[in-house]
């Protein structure tokens, strides 16, 4: 073992190496933004369920964590590791994922990418007369528009439960062919992509083990003024708005950056 001085405060002090601890990266991965498809650019933190391993999340979303590997996973050679790892950035949904070490796999590991899912937005606006005084329209109801690129139900209040995709959703009455999720949609979210069209102004969703049923669309007040909850898990969709034979549509781009997402309909 090594010995040498060093002075500190005016001492001189003896010291004696005992034991120098490499850490090297023992495994790295890309956080990505789950609706966007795009690499996660601002800030985010990484905390894991061990503290013999540290980690850090870089520019562009990469992360790594880092250990003193004979230490942290002396059975690496015959034995698979898990390190629980838990992903934060400020307007996403916290996201734990479990970092497998595979038993004999050389390090670096690579990680699959770790999706983030934006925080569900509030949809509002107001509905107004497009000639005269303007005047509110009360009682207009605001939906997704259906279209041969995506087939999406925005519903009244979001879903309590977390449906994977492949759940039934049904008209309720049944008046209608049943259809299904294409994408996971998550307890909180009010917006389902289905496999086709629905025409519906009540649906049921259920996986077989829970179930819910909740209207379609959201209707405007005495004021014009309407609201949608829970706007999420899509990049945008189009929008209608109808009030008796009138009818306004338009393309919709959610903007997860803005807690309130205004649109606005003349008729």
């Amino acid at each position: 073992m090594g010995r040498h001085t060093t002075t500190a405060h005016g001492l001189i002090y003896t010291v004696v190496d005992d034991v120098t601890l490499v850490y090297r990266v023992v495994a790295h991965g890309q956080l990505f933004d789950a609706v966007s498809g795009r690499a996660l650019t601002q800030a985010a933190f990484v905390s894991l369920d061990r503290n013999d391993v540290a980690a850090k999340v870089l520019g562009d979303g990469l992360f790594c964590l880092a250990a003193h590997a004979e230490h942290a996973f002396p059975k690496h050679d015959t034995q698979t590791d898990t390190v629980q790892a838990t992903f934060r950035s400020q307007g996403y949904a916290d996201q734990t994922v479990a970092i497998v070490l595979p038993a004999a796999a050389p390090f670096p590991i690579a990680v699959a990418p770790v999706r983030l899912r934006p925080n569900p937005v509030l949809l509002a606006g107001r509905v107004n007369q497009a000639t005269g005084a303007q005047a509110p329209i009360a009682g207009a109801l605001v939906t997704a528009q259906d279209a041969a690129s995506q087939h999406a139900l925005i519903l009244r209040t979001p879903l309590a439960n977390r449906y994977l995709a492949g759940a039934s959703v049904s008209p309720v009455p049944p008046t209608g062919a049943t259809q299904t999720l294409v994408q996971t949609v998550e307890a909180g979210v009010a917006v389902l992509v289905l496999n086709s069209a629905l025409a519906a102004t009540r649906v049921e969703v259920s996986d077989g083990v829970q179930s819910e049923q909740i209207d379609v669309g959201a209707l405007s007040d005495a004021d014009g003024y309407y609201r949608m909850r829970g706007i999420g898990g899509v990049a945008g969709f189009s929008l209608r708005c109808d009030s008796g034979p009138q009818t306004q549509t338009t393309e919709y781009a959610v903007n997860y950056g803005q807690p309130v997402n205004r649109v606005d309909f003349a008729l």
